[in-house]
């Protein structure tokens, strides 16, 4: 029997979600002490209990992976998140409902206690078209929450709807201003904060969305420079140290009129990727944040020192919040492929800096990166090495014991490996750069795959692995052509992950030669009133 307080509607949610995937019947309270802190959790002899429900439920998992296990176990980052990117028909934004609570509770026992969306402006004219993703986004968000969970909104300090007034919107190229490099991922509808009446339409835009959200509870909100956004124009540059800065502290008291309780935080990603000067957004946003007194709400700082290390060796003023690639690298279209672990990359990246961060937030795109968010929320978590965690992992998740864990655990660490390739979108032509292990993969996990439960060869998570040594043996005997075996293994993976639909370029396997869109072509002027200064504009 499963003991808790039946007062407390988060505890009872944490305590269905447990019940549920207890495996063995057992006798176990579950227990608030808000003696032991937030995040810290122990586990004693019939009872589980933490300072929080986020780390209750930390906690929780460790008994359900093992009812063995005793002791007090304390987080070593207070923040260990998820983000889950919601666009172009991806996993997140297509799958049903239930399924995502269901995974949201899964990362939960894993040690999940924030989640974090973003909705893309750039998809919409405006808030009625965007309903539908926003009120998929608002039950995520409730569901996560009910749990104990944070939540986190996202958004891009310049972003905007697809039809934005064109005589405001932002410049993305280079050759000028010390831009070397054009903005990555830049829609082109985006609005230049130094234009005027440009920064009346970012605020304008901002508080469309703003109001949608009003009625859900953030405990923080990110306000993000790059990727889409960002403006490389001579008033702007360079945007990190300049346009950036400007249109955040105008936005931060408009956030906070709207969720006067939330965290901010700032981000760095992508700075210095398109300046020749790659330290100078840097400085001058670490100038702001010591001395600034209109950033003074700024809780958190963003970056990845997997491609930038500045942030996390030199004093920003904030803690760093970890933002680790799990989903798109060295793979195009990301999940065309199946699983694509990574447990070499992320204990390198892990041992490098994770010391240095005080939380995570690895970026998904959807469930077939499943293992390398664990490998992630258990190294920031409690220092796990990645080997271990692996086969932790197929151990509850998949049921694999003894010799057959080994076999499955050295199969899946040899897919990184093989994991990087050469994409030709015109051609089909998929080149593995690394092909030495496959026939070994292909052999281990078809072998392994017949041997396990009925169940477990249907799973999700299993799916994953076994489609990915399928594909990758079949490219190989194709010569790394899209021969019709490809193309079905495709079909399948795009089945599985709730893909049939999907717009984006990199979303979606490649099965077929439907029409796909990246950006949304530059369409009609908007169709809001723009604000007297960018009516002058036109």
């Amino acid at each position: 029997m499963v003991r808790y307080d039946k007062n407390d509607a988060i505890l009872a949610n944490i305590a269905a979600a447990f019940e549920k995937r207890l495996r063995t019947p057992c006798d176990v309270t579950l227990e608030i002490d808000q003696t032991l802190g937030e995040y810290t959790g122990v586990v004693e002899d019939g009872r589980i209990a933490a300072g929080s429900h986020s780390q209750l439920m930390e906690a929780a998992g460790r008994f359900l992976r093992n009812p063995a296990v005793r002791g007090s176990f304390p987080s070593q980052k207070p923040l260990c998140g998820m983000y889950f990117a919601s666009h172009f028909g991806n996993y997140t934004d297509e799958a049903p409902l239930e399924e995502l609570y269901e995974y949201i509770d899964d990362l939960g026992f894993w040690g999940v206690n924030t989640l974090k969306m973003w909705l893309d402006l750039h998809h919409f004219r405006n808030m009625g078209e965007a309903r539908h993703k926003l009120e998929r986004q608002k039950a995520l968000y409730r569901h996560a929450k009910s749990m104990g969970m944070q939540i986190w909104l996202t958004t891009i300090s310049n972003e905007a709807f697809r039809d934005s007034v064109r005589a405001l919107r932002a410049d993305w190229t280079c050759g000028h201003d010390g831009y070397v490099y054009p903005l990555n991922d830049h829609f082109h509808v985006e609005i230049c904060p130094s234009k005027p009446g440009g920064l009346d339409l970012i605020k304008h835009y901002r508080r469309a969305m703003l109001e949608e959200f009003r009625d859900v509870e953030f405990d923080l909100i990110s306000i993000s420079p790059y990727d889409e956004g960002g403006c490389s124009c001579s008033a702007c540059a360079p945007w990190g140290g300049n346009g950036y800065l400007r249109t955040v502290r105008e936005l931060i008291p408009i956030y906070k009129e709207y969720f006067p309780n939330a965290r901010f935080v700032m981000s760095a990603w992508q700075f210095g990727t398109f300046l020749e000067n790659k330290t100078v957004e840097f400085e001058r946003l670490a100038d702001v944040l010591h001395n600034d007194e209109g950033f003074r709400d700024v809780a958190y700082l963003v970056s990845e020192p997997q491609y930038a290390q500045y942030a996390v060796t030199h004093d920003m003023g904030r803690p760093i919040i970890g933002f680790p690639e799990i989903s798109m690298f060295r793979a195009s279209p990301w999940g065309g492929y199946g699983a694509n672990p990574m447990p070499g990359k992320i204990g390198e990246l892990y041992d490098k800096y994770g010391d240095k961060l005080s939380g995570i937030m690895p970026y998904s795109e959807g469930l077939y990166e499943d293992i390398n968010k664990i490998l992630v929320l258990r190294a920031h978590r409690d220092g796990s090495p990645t080997a271990k965690t692996l086969r932790e992992y197929l151990g509850y998740e998949l049921r694999i014991e003894g010799e057959l864990l080994e076999r499955t655990a050295r199969a899946v660490e040899a897919m990184e490996a093989t994991l990087a390739r050469k994409w030709d979108r015109t051609t089909h032509r998929v080149e593995i750069l690394d092909p030495e292990k496959i026939p070994f993969i292909e052999k281990e996990i078809t072998e392994i795959h017949a041997l396990l439960p009925a169940d477990v060869q249907k799973s999700r998570r299993w799916l994953h692995l076994y489609y990915r040594a399928l594909v990758d043996g079949a490219l190989l005997r194709a010569g790394f052509e899209r021969s019709e075996e490809v193309r079905e293994i495709y079909r399948r993976i795009m089945h599985l992950c709730h893909l049939e639909n999907a717009t984006g370029v990199y979303q979606r396997p490649d099965v077929d030669d439907v029409a796909i869109t990246e950006v949304y072509p530059d369409s009609e002027e908007s169709d809001i009133e723009p604000t007297p200064e960018a009516q002058n504009q036109n």
